[in-house]
């Protein structure tokens, strides 16, 4: 009988402890918010002729860019190094982390902007990618995990650990479609709100 080749632990919790860490990567914006808030930079970015957009893009770009970096020479200096792990379509699969992250800062973003405490905006995040990164197979293989499918999809970390898990062992996924769908919408969604929201802010 033939079965899908299954991943060993070294190949598996290197990708979705990666993918983990890439999902908080906009905790790197914590510092510039706190800087702002205590700073009252806020109060020049409204009287400037920089709009909302700009604003946020600003720092969406840098944050984006750092992870970016951090990416190349920790995931690829170690990870890919260090561990041996063999990437079967490797520019796919990078081009799905680079997604990913940008997803996610996007997300995250939102949490800094809605709420003025900044300890209360990083404790929320980390509940809701905490939840996520559970029921997205981050701690336990999704193969063998108790939790249900509904709640499994509930999580988009899911659909992007089993994405680039399979992707390394079998060559292809059939989460690969679906992974860059709910990619998008979260992108998207993320972005338009957070554009929306800061220039709001601007003008009040």
């Amino acid at each position: 009988i033939e079965a899908a080749e299954q991943p060993d632990a070294d190949t598996y919790y290197c990708i979705v402890q990666t993918v983990y860490f890439a999902s908080l990567c906009s905790v790197f914006l914590c510092l510039i918010y706190i800087t702002e808030r205590r700073q009252n930079i806020g109060i020049r970015f409204r009287s400037s002729t920089a709009s909302g957009v700009h604003t946020y893009l600003g720092k969406l770009i840098a944050c984006v860019l750092t992870t970016w970096l951090s990416m190349i020479l920790i995931t690829g200096g170690l990870v890919l190094l260090l561990f041996d792990i063999k990437l079967d379509h490797p520019i796919l699969s990078i081009a799905l982390m680079m997604f990913t992250t940008l997803a996610f800062i996007a997300f995250g973003m939102l949490f800094f902007i809605i709420f003025r405490n900044t300890a209360a905006s990083i404790g929320l995040l980390f509940v809701v990618i905490w939840f996520w990164g559970y029921a997205g197979g981050c701690f336990e293989t999704y193969m063998l995990s108790s939790i249900s499918q509904t709640v499994k999809q509930m999580s988009p970390l899911y659909y992007v650990n089993r994405t680039l898990v399979e992707l390394s062992v079998n060559g292809s996924s059939n989460y690969l479609t679906p992974c860059i769908t709910v990619l998008t919408l979260m992108t998207v969604i993320s972005i338009a709100l957070g554009m929306f929201i800061t220039s709001k802010k601007k003008e009040v």
